[in-house]
């Protein structure tokens, strides 16, 4: 493009490194000074027309407020204002600062390969990326979404957060059947930290076998310890035991239930880091289906210790027919029309299969859930409902059946811990899960493990160093046009990224990454009466907001320039749209 032959005929290195990440590195870099490097990603999580009203949520809608669509906070806000850094740059309106640019290839969750910002810690060690000299004086920047808009404060100008640590996002299978899954969840002390993001009846699929089994205590051992590659559900590498999703039209025909016996159902939907368990109706059912188990012959005993509050309350309210989430803390949505809310958590039957969300997208909780209820399986002696023999063992494969009720169907849940525990008692959780569901009962989602799940904690650096002063400064000379805090990542960047792949001798003690960037966080647009929830539906970047607080970031930059450079730019940064 015109920036880039700009860059070039100046000096700048413009290349793709091995991971695939685009880096754009200035001729020269002064490593006896700071040193900065912004870096944003370009990849997405998935989205359906459905999330935007039927709209491609990958064009971008501008409206009189929003600029409308997947990735529009997350993270092309970051992208973006490099690129329009960078264009300020090439015409000389801005200042050039020590440092340069870097675009991360692969971010989010999901894929199978791993995450490119990795490759990053690799030049830094190695000398391809310049490093100051100075401890804790090279900077990564990432430009996530970080502002909160001063209406959905309640407040009068926009808020700016430096997440100075991240919390761990783990993403784990879980198989079982509802109850057991929900007693698992139950048995956790930090069950509240483990978020359902998505369920789906499965089966072993034709051809599975088992080779190395390991026992109950060497499966948790080893997963904890060897990680995805070497184990995964209570076996070792290439010996998994196979399983597919069952999709709710294989099982009405497999059961001969018509269509109309499915229930749909509504709830809070986004990125997992934000919506809170209570009011998620896979949370609700699997308490339900776990604290009534006992009740319906399913065998699951459930320690009363065990039990939080809310979930006690919902016992109570067995049999009524509620809203679906009055049972629990308020935090979700009622379904519409046909709802059928009441099914989920509020009847002794309970729900025999629920579908939500997908595998590929392990982050992000789907808005909507269905459910079949157990009142409306068949009762006749030609169906056997504990075990549809279709359903329950796919031809060729011998497996038992675990007892005499529905709910003997084995579900896949996808769990995603998100808090900030030490990894040992990450591991005793994890190990806690294995006791429960049993050795071939927990398995790592694609793509994670243990060592890649842990979040970065590089908050005593950040204090340490020059940042939290150079970035109160910035805030003070706006005079009150943003407000600032200091906070944990809610979710994950490539922050994390980079610091588990740093050397131990870089890592906080020369390289200090921080996330801070101009794309919003979930809000409700006051105007619309609509929620934009990054990751989630109507994801949309506020423009107004984004104007106000332009001025933060690119004075932030400025703090970061040669000696040499022109100190120009100050009325661009102010009144630019």
């Amino acid at each position: 493009t015109s920036q880039g032959a700009h860059f070039s005929s100046h000096g700048w290195s413009i290349r793709r490194d091995a991971a695939g990440n685009l880096c754009c590195i200035p001729a020269a870099v002064d490593t006896s000074r700071p040193v900065l490097w912004l870096n944003a990603h370009v990849d997405t999580v998935d989205a359906s027309h459905a999330d935007f009203g039927g709209c491609d949520p990958f064009t971008c809608i501008e409206s009189e407020t929003h600029l409308i669509g997947r990735g529009a906070n997350d993270c092309k806000a970051g992208v973006a204002f490099m690129m329009w850094y960078g264009e300020q740059l090439a015409k000389g309106r801005l200042p050039a600062f020590n440092g340069g640019f870097l675009v991360t290839r692969r971010e989010e969750a999901g894929s199978k390969l791993p995450r490119t910002a990795c490759q990053f810690a690799s030049d830094l060690t190695s000398g391809r990326l310049p490093m100051s000299t100075l401890p804790r004086s090279t900077y990564i920047w990432i430009l996530e979404n970080t502002v909160s808009l001063a209406t959905h404060l309640k407040q009068p100008v926009p808020e700016v957060a430096v997440y100075d640590r991240e919390r761990h996002s783990l993403l784990l299978l879980c198989h079982g059947t509802l109850a057991s899954l929900g007693h698992a969840l139950l048995g956790l002390a930090d069950h509240h930290e483990w978020k359902t993001v998505a369920i789906w009846p499965s089966v072993r699929a034709a051809g599975a076998h088992v080779l190395q089994e390991l026992t109950l205590a060497e499966a948790a051992h080893a997963l904890v310890a060897e990680g995805v590659e070497k184990v995964r559900g209570g076996f070792r590498e290439g010996s998994r035991t196979s399983r597919r999703r069952i999709e709710p039209d294989e099982a009405l025909e497999r059961l001969r239930v018509p269509p109309m016996a499915l229930s749909q159902h509504t709830h809070e939907g986004g990125h997992s880091c934000t919506v809170p368990n209570a009011g998620n109706r896979i949370f609700q059912c699997l308490v339900h289906e776990a604290v009534h188990a006992s009740e319906r012959c399913d065998g699951v005993e459930l320690p009363p210790a065990a039990l939080p509050a809310w979930a006690s309350m919902m016992t109570m309210s067995a049999g009524t027919h509620g809203s679906g989430h009055g049972s629990a803390p308020a935090g979700g949505r009622d379904g519409g029309a046909g709802d059928g809310s009441g099914e989920l958590e509020g009847t002794a039957l309970g729900t025999a299969l629920l579908w939500s969300g997908f595998e590929s997208q392990p982050t992000r909780v789907a808005s909507s859930v269905t459910s079949l209820p157990r009142s409306a399986l068949p009762r006749s002696p030609a169906i056997e409902l504990s075990r549809p023999p279709a359903i329950s063992s796919e031809p060729g494969v011998d497996r038992p059946s675990c007892g005499s009720c529905a709910s003997d169907q084995e579900h896949t849940l996808v769990l995603n811990y998100r808090g900030l525990k030490s990894r040992t008692e990450l591991e005793a959780q994890i190990q806690a899960l294995v006791t429960t569901l049993g050795q071939e009962g927990l398995e790592w989602s694609a793509g994670s493990d243990l060592d890649s799940g842990i979040g970065a904690q590089q908050k005593e650096f950040i204090l340490a160093s020059q940042l939290p002063q150079v970035v109160e400064d910035v805030v003070e000379s706006l005079n009150g046009a943003v407000t600032l805090k200091y906070e944990p990542n809610p979710g994950r960047s490539d922050a994390s990224h980079l610091w588990r792949s740093l050397p131990e001798d870089l890592r906080g003690k020369r390289v200090v990454p921080f996330t801070c960037g101009p794309g919003h966080r979930s809000h409700l647009c006051q105007q619309e009466r609509v929620m934009r929830k990054t990751h989630g539906p109507n994801e949309g970047f506020h423009k107004s907001t984004g104007r106000a607080t332009l001025p933060f970031f690119v004075e932030l930059v400025r703090r970061f320039r040669l000696p040499t450079a022109k100190a120009s730019g100050q009325q661009v940064a102010a009144s630019s749209d």
